[in-house]
């Protein structure tokens, strides 16, 4: 006994219908495409937006604490004394961390403050008085000030005299100091600087530098 196939002609799809379909299944493979980019597009833009927040957070957080370090070569005479000092400030608004000193003359280091007061001439009488603070590992709160170094004399009768040969003697001296602040950001400034004090990776250790 011979099998018909009995095909149900509803079932039956036209090339146009075909067509459709087809039409209709790549347009919506190019809408999930459109998403897929729009969605990641939006997660790296949200990224970008969350790490410029992060940047700006950590930029005022530094900016809060930026200690702001000024040397200033002072030299003060009347008729009976003359003082001559190195005096330390900071100007800024957080602590500042001083990690070293160095002091040079332009053309060579001088390892102490013992060494600066050499350059005084002979002639001069060694009535003078030192008095300082040390610098090392100190922190500065802002508006402090520390003087690491002054020579005062106020015992003899030409100290005006002597003073203009003391100025001359220690006008090229210069005091170079590095310090950083609390997140560990570092400058380094001295008594010459002109302007902001130049950042740096970090403070080196001076093996000879003062104390």
């Amino acid at each position: 006994m011979a099998f018909e196939e009995n095909s149900d002609p509803g079932l039956q799809l036209s090339g146009e219908d075909k067509s459709w379909i087809k039409h209709t299944l790549f347009r919506i493979s190019i809408m999930h495409a459109i998403l897929s980019i729009v969605g990641v597009s939006t997660g790296a833009i949200a990224l970008y937006a969350a790490l410029s927040q992060a940047d700006a957070t950590s930029k005022q957080q530094h900016a809060s604490v930026w200690p702001i370090l000024t040397i200033d070569q002072n030299t003060q005479s009347t008729e009976s004394s003359f003082i001559f000092e190195f005096a330390v400030k900071n100007s800024g608004v957080g602590p500042a961390i001083l990690h070293s000193a160095q002091l040079t003359d332009g053309k060579e280091k001088l390892n102490s403050w013992e060494a600066l007061q050499t350059r005084i001439p002979a002639s001069i009488p060694r009535s003078g008085q030192s008095f300082g603070a040390s610098l090392r590992s100190r922190a500065l709160a802002p508006g402090d000030k520390v003087i690491p170094f002054g020579l005062i004399w106020n015992d003899n009768e030409s100290v005006k005299i002597q003073s203009v040969t003391i100025e001359k003697a220690l006008a090229g001296v210069s005091l170079n100091v590095c310090y950083c602040s609390v997140f560990e950001k570092c400058w380094t400034t001295s008594s010459t600087t002109k302007g902001a004090p130049k950042p740096v990776d970090f403070c080196p250790d001076v093996e000879d530098g003062i104390q």
